[in-house]
């Protein structure tokens, strides 16, 4: 019986043992992963060669649009090099280039003759990223590797032309209408009546659309928006709202520093009009409101800045109509944007909100 329960007691102490090095290899194996802008779960799983079912229960999220640019998650089965936030060096046989007002990542690629994948891998976004004025990034392929240019050493394209009748464009991951429209120089009323479109969101990578003729060959239109009839403030920053524009521009004194396309309130919703002040920020924050079927409840929302009671800007993750009033009154920015805004902009900034 002493030497029955020597060996049990020995098989015990060596299943505990194998148990703690398994348990050890585990942790070893498991590394984090700081959520950067723009990213995606489903991309995050991709760069790391997991499911997105694995990812979401390694960090116990249900719904995996829920994730916020600073959010850690735990990256199981990953090695601690594929973790490294860190923006990779430039190599060989590559340059930078500077978003520029109205710049879309397949745009970008098919400027630079390089797929949407490939420019997104480069720069550690997903394909489906939003970019924005004064962003760099790395062209593969493309030439020397060079530093952050000059809006000046921005590659030009070809002169404008217009668009014949029935020319046609393929839509790519990433495009919204709004800014294919904004590319081609023609409406998105435009766009949706030469498609039949029920709605303006209802567009698809891969989906061959119909440019009305009259619009420009694929360079991007400008769109700057007017300048309000009175400035808020004769010198420092202020934000200026134009609702029927849909775009927000960020200024200092009588100088543009950034621009946007926004979405505003629906027309049950309606934004505030008015001058305000931002009078608190967050950095994130969960939003909850409405009632019935219009009942919403955003865990996570990015870059808050209230300025007139619960009307406030902000970034946006769940969805990318930008340019069409999409919103229960606030100002909804592509997260990037809003964490520009949110970088440069201090409490008591003046927002001038009008139509």
């Amino acid at each position: 019986m002493r030497k029955v329960a020597s060996l049990i007691l020995a098989l015990t102490l060596v299943i505990s043992i194998l148990m703690t090095v398994a348990v050890d290899q585990v942790q070893a194996a498991e590394s984090s992963y700081t959520v950067q802008s723009g990213d995606t779960l489903t991309g995050i799983a991709a760069r790391f060669g997991l499911t997105v079912t694995a990812l979401a229960e390694a960090n116990g999220i249900s719904n995996v649009n829920n994730i916020y640019a600073g959010q850690v998650l735990k990256v199981p089965g990953a090695s601690v090099s594929n973790s490294n936030n860190s923006t990779p060096a430039p190599t060989t046989g590559e340059i930078g280039y500077l978003v520029q007002p109205g710049d879309t990542l397949s745009g970008i690629a098919a400027r630079f003759n390089v797929s949407i994948t490939q420019l997104a891998a480069r720069n550690q976004i997903s394909a489906m990223s939003y970019v924005y004025a004064g962003q760099t990034l790395r062209i593969p392929g493309t030439g020397a590797a060079a530093s952050t240019p000059a809006p000046t050493a921005t590659p030009a394209p070809a002169a404008p032309k217009p668009a014949a009748s029935g020319s046609t464009y393929t839509v790519q991951h990433g495009d919204s209408l709004s800014a294919i429209a904004s590319r081609f120089g023609v409406t998105v009323d435009g766009l949706v009546a030469a498609n039949s479109l029920s709605s303006a969101s209802l567009i698809f990578a891969g989906q061959v659309l119909n440019i009305p003729a009259g619009g420009q060959g694929g360079a991007p239109a400008q769109q700057p928006a007017a300048a309000p009839a009175t400035n808020p403030a004769s010198s420092g920053k202020w934000i200026d709202v134009n609702l029927s524009q849909q775009r927000m521009v960020a200024y200092e004194g009588s100088k543009q520093v950034f621009s946007s396309l926004v979405s505003t309130g629906v027309s049950n919703h309606l934004t505030v009009t008015g001058t305000f002040n931002i009078y608190v920020k967050y950095q994130s924050q969960a939003m909850t409101g409405g009632s019935g079927a219009e009942y919403y409840y955003l865990p996570g929302v990015p870059y808050v800045m209230y300025f007139y009671s619960s009307y406030a800007l902000h970034g946006t993750y769940w969805h990318n109509n930008f340019g069409h009033p999409m919103s229960h009154g606030c100002v909804n920015l592509p997260t990037p944007a809003a964490q520009w805004v949110y970088n440069w902009a201090p409490v008591g900034t003046p927002v001038k909100v009008h139509y």
